[in-house]
C-alpha cells in the first residue's frame, strides 16, 4: 500500500509543477531575434528583440536597434534606434536601460562612452510603469578647457564635416556641464 501511495503522491506533485510551469508566458519576438531575458521577481520577465553586441566594447555587452516587451505581451513596451547604445540590467526591482553615447569626455577631449540617459521600468500596483532620467554627473571641464573649446568653437565654419562635429559634440557637453 505504501508504494501505491508514494506513486500517487510523485504524481500529483508532478502535475502541481507542470501546471505552475505552464502559467509562465511564453517570450518571443516577432523575427525570432531574442536578444536577452531579464526578470523582475518570479512574476515579470522581459524579453529583449533585436541586435546584442558583447564583443565590441571591452567588458560591456550593448544592445542597439531593439524592443523591450513584457513577456506575453502583444505590443513592446518601447523601441530604440540603432543609433542607439544601450546597456541592460537589473537594479533591485527596476530594469535599467542605460542609453551610453561617445562623448568627448575623455582626457584632453577624447571619445568616449557614457552614460547619457537611463530608462527605469518597474512595476506600481501591477502595472509597469517607466521614468526616464538624464545623467547629471557627465565629467566637468576645467575653466582653460572651457575657453580653449569655445574659441576653438567660434571659429568653426557653419558646415557639418568630420572636422566640425567633434567640436560640436565639445560645445555641448561643456553647456550640459
Amino acid at each position: 500500500m505504501k508504494p501505491h501511495r508514494f506513486l500517487t503522491g510523485a504524481l500529483l506533485l508532478a502535475a502541481v509543477y507542470a501546471s505552475a510551469q505552464s502559467k509562465k508566458p511564453a517570450c518571443s519576438c516577432p523575427d525570432g531575434n531574442i536578444a536577452g531575458t531579464f526578470g523582475i521577481g518570479h512574476q515579470h520577465i522581459f524579453v529583449v528583440c533585436g541586435s546584442k553586441d558583447a564583443t565590441t566594447f571591452k567588458g560591456r555587452t550593448v544592445f542597439s536597434e531593439f524592443s523591450l516587451s513584457l513577456c506575453g505581451a502583444a505590443q513592446p513596451l518601447n523601441r530604440w534606434g540603432a543609433d542607439q547604445l544601450c546597456q541592460i540590467h537589473i537594479k533591485a526591482d527596476t530594469l535599467l536601460v542605460e542609453e551610453l553615447v561617445s562623448l568627448p569626455a575623455g582626457s584632453a577631449a577624447t571619445e568616449q562612452l557614457v552614460l547619457w540617459r537611463t530608462d527605469h521600468i518597474y512595476f506600481t500596483r501591477g502595472k509597469v510603469t517607466q521614468r526616464m532620467s538624464i545623467n547629471r554627473d557627465l565629467p566637468r571641464f576645467t575653466p582653460g578647457q572651457i575657453a580653449a573649446t569655445l574659441a576653438s568653437y567660434g571659429k568653426t565654419p557653419n558646415v557639418n564635416n568630420e572636422q566640425t562635429i567633434p567640436k560640436v559634440e565639445i560645445h555641448l557637453v561643456i553647456q550640459i556641464a
